[in-house]
């Protein structure tokens, strides 16, 4: 019994170890990947023959079964070859299929069967039968077809593949002379590429000498390449990357859009490079800034070339082509370029040098054929800015080529497109207009200012009452200035009932101010610096030219008073400055909120002599310079943006326009100290010549342009639109101002 009992135990025992291993190897066993090897190969056929020539366009179709994996796994396939009795493992040559290897069939040149001929030792005019078959691999797994395929091939004579290329013609830079022809880069055996300029619907060849004598043309026909002297064009006249594939007989074009020098911390771009002719790209001369971040000077640098390819665009990032992060001077190779495969924009980065940080260079970059691509920094001196004559340049296409002179208002880019519920914009605009009548006296100027006064009452429905209170201040302001400045009586009348209906705005309630609009007096933006810092400046205006005025008990200066005692209390920090926009939003800090309320204390202090005005506009001033600031140091909103979708700017793009209206104001004023003065006049030296330098677009037709943040050079001209514009050309206005007082000569 005993004998029975242990081995009736030990049978239990295994019994139940084998089911627990059973059930745990179920569980959690899954099959393991697998390929298994192509079952067919359709064509060519077993014992196919073939002539070979030279071309490109000659090819033998390849064909297969496709091979069975598990799921999740899809096979990768290539072709391979041998010599009779070789080993598939030990090919003669492989070919991997399109699609990244997955198609089960594809075609393989003549030309590219002729190399594999000559690998396999068949000389010209000889014949003989290689093997083929195909592998199917997907990550480590790899196995060849479970079948062969005979193929002779017959060799004819080869074509010797160029060792050298270049381009030539009437529809290139050089011209027709072959002695002139510009040289091709070769990338490796039989691959080149060039980066030239072609006239569309002109004629260009290809050789591979400049020798007459030995030369040979080439020729591309339906994207391919081709022997002979034959009619090459491109329909579209472009700086293009052609690249050239003598292996497969490929030939692309994509188009070079634009080429732009950018800093790593951000991508933005540092300098524009205009195409110079021969492969390289210059710029004009650019202010140079490197960014002030936490660390200190960000000083690392790529570029970016922005192509057109199969009608879409995309960056390519170039980056150093050899492995440092130091500055080695002297070395010429450091400079050296090549094209960043990857994503990471760290990596093969350069670093400019420190001296170049506010100062004047010229960036090249030279990716001529048979040269090493590289690029340089030229220092140059200082620009000497007429001012004037930019402003002049710039007013002129802000008053000619924004001008919808049918209409009488502004449109809202140069394409004649118009968002027709826009009424601040406009008012800012004309603000623009003023300066330059007051600057020049020139009377075409003046006109503009006559005619916008029923144009833009027309836009808005026939009256100059809007829904928007800080709309109407805006106006307000600038009919103000536009009767002072023209003695146009309208304006008088229409700035008088701006002014009315603002202070009809006022309430008591949250301690007074005036709201955003006429539906939103309470929740979240209803009272704010927006409407009541311009309305305070006109009521100081008007106290000063109709001092007898009265509106709802109270002369203006007592409106004025009352408005910018509200802002004080309830939107200003006394002890710092800082001026922000909502009562449930402290970090909504702008430039136009600062700029209003720093020309309202100034104008109080003017009115009032009262010391603790001319304290918060220095204050408000000092804030705005460190904290209304891009890390350049340059006048700069954090919401500055276009919206591409949409083609149309954003109100925060000409933000600026109105801090630099007031900032320029208080650098005039005779009270304020010279340390003060030169501080001031220095940062809006920085931003117009960082706008001008890096951030201008100068068409051909001298048309103007200025991008919305000031250190990057807009992407069209369709993404300058009149918010940005007006910005730009205050600035300009505002320098020109200074410089024709004698602010400037310091």
């Amino acid at each position: 019994m005993k004998t029975n009992f242990l081995r009736i135990t030990a049978l239990l025992f295994l019994s139940t170890l084998f089911f627990s291993c059973s059930d745990d190897n179920g569980g959690d066993d899954v099959d393991p990947p697998y390929i298994n090897p192509v079952k067919t190969l359709l064509s060519p056929a077993n014992g196919y023959s073939v002539e070979l020539t030279s071309t490109t366009t000659d090819v033998v179709e390849f064909e297969w079964g496709k091979a069975e994996a598990s799921s999740g796994v899809t096979p990768i396939y290539e072709v391979v070859f041998i010599k009779e009795g070789g080993d598939f493992n030990k090919p003669l040559s492989t070919v991997k299929t399109g699609n990244s290897g997955k198609d089960s069939k594809m075609n393989i040149t003549h030309r590219q069967l002729d190399q594999i001929a000559e690998s396999a030792g068949i000389a010209e005019g000889e014949s003989a039968t290689l093997s083929w078959s195909v592998n199917a691999s997907s990550s480590s797994l790899k196995v060849i077809a479970a079948q062969s395929n005979k193929i002779t091939l017959t060799r004819t004579k080869p074509f010797v593949v160029p060792t050298t290329l270049y381009i030539t013609g009437e529809a290139t830079e050089s011209g027709t002379s072959v002695d002139n022809a510009l040289e091709f880069t070769r990338l490796s055996s039989g691959k080149f590429e060039i980066f030239t300029k072609l006239n569309a619907s002109q004629v260009y060849k290809i050789t591979d000498s400049k020798s007459q004598s030995t030369l040979r043309y080439f020729h591309v026909k339906n994207g391919k390449i081709e022997d002979g002297d034959g009619e090459s064009k491109v329909s579209k006249q472009a700086v293009y990357r052609i690249t050239v594939d003598f292996n497969t007989g490929d030939v692309t074009f994509v188009e070079v859009n634009n080429f732009r020098l950018i800093f790593c911390i951000n991508e933005n771009m540092i300098v524009n490079l205009k195409y110079d002719g021969n492969g390289t790209w210059k710029s004009d001369v650019n202010l140079i800034f490197l960014p002030n971040e936490w660390w200190g000077k960000e000083d690392r640098y790529k570029f970016k070339m922005n192509v057109i390819e199969n009608n879409v665009a995309k960056d390519i990032v170039w980056g150093t082509k050899i492995a440092t992060d130091g500055r080695p001077d002297g070395q010429d190779s450091y400079y050296y370029m090549k094209e960043s495969f990857d994503n990471d924009i760290w990596a093969a980065k350069w670093k400019l040098k420190g001296e170049y940080d506010k100062n004047y260079i010229v960036v090249t970059a030279s990716l001529q054929g048979g040269k090493e691509y590289t690029h340089s920094f030229e220092e140059v001196p200082p620009i000497n800015f007429d001012w004037g004559s930019i402003a002049d340049q710039s007013t002129t296409t802000l008053a000619n080529n924004f001008w919808n002179s049918s209409k009488n208002h502004f449109y809202n880019n140069i394409y004649n497109q118009m968002r027709p519920y826009d009424y601040w914009p406009e008012a800012h605009a004309i603000d623009v207009i003023i300066d330059a009548y007051e600057r020049t006296g020139n009377a075409f100027y003046k006109q503009r200012i006559y005619d916008f006064h029923e144009g833009i009452k027309a836009k808005n429905g026939n009256r100059f009452w809007n829904d928007y209170y800080d709309d109407m201040a805006w106006h307000g302001l600038a009919h103000l200035r536009a009767f002072k400045a023209t003695n146009d009586t309208r304006y008088e009348q229409s700035a008088a009932d701006l002014w009315g209906w603002l202070v009809e705005g006022w309430t008591d309630d949250d301690g007074g101010g005036i709201p955003w609009n006429h539906q939103d007096n309470e929740s979240g933006r209803g009272k704010g610096v927006p409407t009541n810092g311009p309305s305070t400046i006109i009521g100081i205006r008007r106290w000063v030219d109709y001092p007898a005025e009265i509106k709802d008990g109270k002369n203006n200066l007592e409106w004025a008073k009352r408005i910018y005692t509200w802002i004080r209390e309830h939107r200003y920090e006394p002890e710092t400055g800082r001026v922000f926009e909502r009562k449930d939003d402290t970090g909504g800090d702008w430039t136009y909120n600062a700029g209003t309320f720093m020309g309202a204390a100034m104008e109080m202090y003017n009115v009032t002599g009262e010391q603790m005005y001319f304290d918060d506009a220095i204050k408000i001033a000092d804030y705005g310079i460190e904290n209304l600031s891009s890390n350049f140091y340059v006048l700069s909103d954090w919401a500055e943006q276009y919206n591409t979708e949409k083609d149309e700017d954003h109100d925060v793009n000409l933000f600026k326009a109105i801090f630099v209206r007031y900032f320029t104001r208080l650098i005039m004023h005779p009270d304020l100290p010279s340390d003060k003065k030169n501080k001031y006049i220095d940062f809006m030296e920085d931003s117009a010549k960082c706008l001008w330098t890096r951030a201008t677009l100068v068409t051909e037709s001298s048309t103007t342009l200025f991008g919305h943040r000031w250190w990057e050079y807009p992407k069209s001209d369709r993404a300058v639109q009149l918010r940005t514009q007006v910005s730009g050309c205050a600035i300009m206005e505002a320098m020109a101002l200074l410089q024709k007082k004698g602010y400037l000569n310091r």
